[in-house]
């Protein structure tokens, strides 16, 4: 029975929980309660569990709530966690805003995005180190074209110290785009001193198009020496890595920041009204549910693509397939089917693909400022989306281990049609469809999701080319992340 801790449901809910447990038991279809019943049950559990912080949910609610499917007790959840991206389930969201007045406590989310920078330095260290070790060699084995066409082979010192100075650089060109200060000293500098810092940071600026462009010159080397440029072009390529995920971690960082001035935002709130900040809190908390689940209704209309079953409308429930959950109760079944996902759907991987081939995305004033958005998963079939009232992109909860790619693509869509805080792109897709000001809104932003979602696919995947529109898209967006070509990394 999925009665909460110490709260009998109410009969109506009482019934539709026994009807789940009788299906779970019968697999038989013809025993599932309404979808409306189903759904009532869960807004039920969810602002149960919101009013009572002392309640503790059960492996079957917390699944329930967070995923909107009943899963037999003896299969996993189906959610696939990756320290290197913030993440949190609905659950964890209540969990975390009922502790807007812990002064310690930041929660889940919090911790999250704590993992994300420690998972993105890990990712640096080990980058860093293979450029470490390839870019002296090469320096003190291939030379570098000098002015007059001549050939400088470096001494293998100085071209480790080269490289030292090299990821310093990339370093500081990554915190200059990122507007991130480099790391404060113990003692206050005297400004003589702070004047010296400031040059050096300058000259770093200043030096690295110059030593990008002077690593590109040894690929024409190594073909010359060889025939073969590909140990240049791993070094390249793992510059360009390094570039990015300087950009990733320093995200991650404001993003710790921006959880702490949420948490201040909501605790300021709570203490403006009439009554006691715990009640008030738990009514914001309500009423910010609803306008989630309002605003996953009507992301589902205007989103959805024709024949989808997300276009009837947002409902947190999934209604199971027998077949499904058939394969599910087979242990051997669900393992092939988890790893075949695993292989060709990986969430991680599609979201930093998106944001390698959309690099843009940190040059906008969103990111540069707060870091990246978290990602919250809705229970049920939800259209990826940016919430921007939340700050958070919006994900159904299927989306970690089925079609992320897709999910993604449309949330990131609607992230950039969200905080184009100039116009700028509203402007550029009113004036190429050629409807500024004659079509509504939703319907220009559901076009651009479109043409967006099939740049990228072009972008990441390959095949087709791109309809017009779609390369319009990509033109007005490349130059944002001119910061990788303006250093020469292609």
């Amino acid at each position: 029975m999925l009665g909460l801790s110490g709260v009998p449901l109410p009969e109506e809910h009482r019934a539709t929980s026994s009807a789940l447990e009788l299906f779970s038991g019968t697999r038989d279809l013809s025993v599932l309660p309404s979808p409306q019943r189903m759904a009532s049950l869960h807004r039920f559990l969810v602002r149960r569990f919101v009013d009572d912080e002392s309640m503790l949910l059960t492996q079957k609610q917390r699944m329930l709530i967070d995923s909107g499917i009943w899963l037999p007790s003896n299969v996993a959840s189906p959610l696939r966690r990756s320290s290197a991206l913030v993440v949190r389930t609905l659950s964890e969201w209540v969990e975390d805003s009922r502790r807007a007045f812990a002064d310690e406590d930041e929660g889940a989310i919090f911790s999250y995005s704590l993992n994300a920078v420690l998972a993105s330095e890990n990712r640096m260290k080990t980058i860093a180190s293979r450029i470490r070790t390839m870019l002296p060699l090469l320096l003190s084995t291939l030379g570098n074209l000098t002015s007059d066409g001549g050939l400088f082979i470096m001494p293998k010192q100085r071209a480790e110290m080269l490289a030292r100075y090299f990821l310093e650089s990339l370093d500081t060109a990554a915190r200059s785009v990122m507007r991130f200060r480099a790391p404060e000293a113990e003692e206050e500098d005297s400004p003589e001193e702070a004047e010296r810092k400031q040059n050096e940071a300058g000259k770093k600026l200043a030096s690295f198009p110059k030593l990008i462009e002077g690593f590109r010159r040894m690929k024409s080397i190594a073909k010359d020496e060889d025939g073969s440029d590909l140990v240049v072009e791993r070094l390249l390529s793992s510059i360009e890595s390094l570039f990015l995920e300087s950009l990733i971690l320093y995200s991650s960082r404001k993003s710790l920041a921006e959880i702490k001035r949420r948490k201040k935002v909501l605790r300021q709130k709570a203490n403006e009204t009439h009554f006691s900040p715990g009640q008030s809190l738990l009514e914001i908390l309500k009423q910010e549910l609803d306008r989630i689940y309002a605003a996953a209704e009507r992301s589902c209309k205007a989103f959805s693509f024709d024949g989808s079953s997300e276009k009837i409308g947002y409902s947190p429930l999934v209604l199971p397939e027998i077949d499904e959950d058939r394969a599910l109760l087979d242990e051997d079944a669900h393992d092939s089917k988890k790893k075949k996902r695993a292989s060709e759907n990986d969430f991680e991987n599609a979201y930093f693909n998106i944001l390698s081939a959309d690099r843009g995305i940190f040059a906008t004033q969103r990111v540069r400022s707060r870091g990246l958005p978290e990602v919250l998963l809705l229970p049920g079939s939800a259209v990826g989306s940016y919430d921007k009232t939340g700050d958070c992109l919006v994900l159904p909860f299927s989306a970690t281990s089925e079609r992320p790619f897709e999910h993604l693509l449309n949330a990131f869509g609607s992230f950039r049609w969200g905080t184009d805080s100039s116009g700028r792109i509203l402007n550029m897709w009113a004036d190429l469809v050629g409807s500024r000001g004659a079509r509504p809104m939703l319907e220009l932003e559901s076009s651009f999701r479109h043409a967006y979602s099939s740049w990228l696919r072009f972008e990441i995947l390959g095949g087709a080319p791109p309809d017009e529109r779609a390369e319009a898209v990509g033109a007005a967006l490349r130059p944002e992340g001119d910061f990788f070509s303006l250093y020469g990394i292609k």
